[in-house]
């Protein structure tokens, strides 16, 4: 177990960032914190990092920060952990990340070869790039203004970065890092939330070229790599989340979230489906047990049938999914979920409404980009998860007698369900 304090005066370029006015921790921070405790027992590999909550700094407050590392499994992996609380103060410790570290290779033959600025590369204009990010909410000083140029190669962006700063003990400077993710940030506030695979391959880095390569299912991989071209760190996935300002009001409340289908622009979809594209469609109502096993039949053929392995597969429902679905097609899409996890980049669920055409559909489908659509009315709609207020007087009374049975989370966030579940209702 490791312990330390956090404070402005004596970690001074902490200060440099901040969200909607207020100095918080950075994501990347949590991800060097446990990386370097993995380190000591010999788990440099980050496999997978999930931040809870932020952590809220201020002038004239003492923090402690406690990372923990659990006990190896069977295949030696161990649970990681960082917590909080107020110094000198009768405070419950507070948990803002957790995830598991792995051993593993820190050697990687991936190197960035070619010339630099990458060939092709059309520049982005980032000479106003902090003013247009302090105008969305982030407050970013001058330790964090590490961003120098980006260029973009189809639906990859390439980016120099700077620590404006001396690397000083640093594993990995989480402003340096920071500056690395600077050019997903577009038009809302969005924030690191989970991260997998982050292997650190040198240390002392104050200057990066970074790959940032987006996914399919809306994660990213993040590449980084010194001047020579030979990696620094890299990230398997990365996602960021939204963040509103009441989120930093009440940092010790676990947050409530739900489903929204948000309305997106349509994209062009006049080039049809593309030829490496299977779409197949599955038909509302009938029993629902049928349904899914014919939805299973349809994915194992699909992803164990060799000749497919470079194709992608889209599957129409007309269930009605943005308002009360149809039983079948929530089932089925429960199940497609869950392939889309198991299979990234393979799988596209798209909902329709009757009469509307199936192949018209997935063309609009797989030009979105979105692993999960629905169209209606003529528009397009994805699901994004947002915060919700709740008066605890509404909650809902939980029989401790009863069993909950928590599916389709395996990994770190249904352990934390679980572990909810059992300190808070008893279960």
């Amino acid at each position: 177990m490791l312990t330390g304090q956090l404070s402005l005066h004596t970690h001074a370029w902490l200060a440099d960032h901040a969200v909607f006015g207020t100095v918080i921790l950075p994501g990347t921070a949590f991800v060097e914190l446990a990386l370097h405790a993995g380190g000591e027992v010999g788990c440099g590999v980050l496999d997978e990092l999930t931040l809870e909550r932020p952590l809220v700094l201020s002038e004239d407050a003492l923090v402690a920060v406690q990372v923990s590392v659990g006990a190896p499994d069977a295949s030696g992996r161990r649970s990681v952990a960082v917590h909080s609380r107020a110094q000198n103060a009768e405070a419950e410790w507070v948990r803002h990340a957790v995830g598991v570290v792995a051993a593993g290779s820190m050697v990687s033959a991936e190197r960035l070869d070619g010339v630099w600025p990458p060939a092709g590369g059309q520049p982005v204009d980032v000479s106003e790039a902090y003013e247009r990010l302090a105008g969305l909410g982030y407050g970013y000083g001058p330790v964090f203004q590490g961003l120098g140029a980006v260029w973009r190669v189809g639906d990859e962006l390439f980016a120099e970065v700077r620590l404006p700063a001396e690397a000083d003990v640093f594993g990995i400077h989480p402003a340096l890092l920071d500056a690395a993710l600077h050019p997903l940030l577009s038009d809302d506030v969005r924030v690191p939330f989970s991260w997998n695979g982050v292997r650190l391959h040198s240390v002392g880095a104050s200057a990066l070229r970074v790959r940032l390569s987006p996914r399919a299912d809306g994660a990213v991989r993040v590449a980084a790599f010194d001047g020579a071209g030979l990696p620094v760190v890299t990230v398997d996935e990365l996602r960021l989340q939204p963040m509103a300002q009441e989120q930093l009001g009440a940092t010790a409340a676990d947050p409530l979230f739900e489903v929204r289908w948000v309305e997106i622009p349509a994209p062009d979809g006049s080039s049809g489906v593309p030829a490496d594209v299977v779409v197949e469609s599955v038909e509302p109502g009938g029993d629902v047990r049928t349904r899914v096993g014919e939805a299973l039949a349809l994915v194992q053929g699909f992803v164990g049938d060799a000749e497919s392995a470079e194709s992608r597969l889209v599957v129409v429902t007309r269930g009605g999914v943005t308002g009360t679905p149809d039983p079948a097609t929530a089932a089925v899409w429960g199940l497609l979920r869950s392939a889309q996890a198991e299979h990234p980049g393979r799988l596209v669920i798209v909902d329709v409404a009757e009469g509307d055409d199936a192949q018209a559909a997935a063309a609009l489908a797989v030009a979105s980009g979105e692993p999960q659509l629905a169209l209606a009315g003529g528009r397009l709609y994805v699901p994004r998860l947002a915060t919700v207020a709740v008066d605890a007087d509404t909650l809902p009374e939980w029989n401790p007698d009863g069993t909950v049975l928590i599916t389709g989370a395996g990994g770190a966030l249904g352990q934390l369900v679980a572990r909810h579940l059992v300190a808070e209702y008893d279960v």
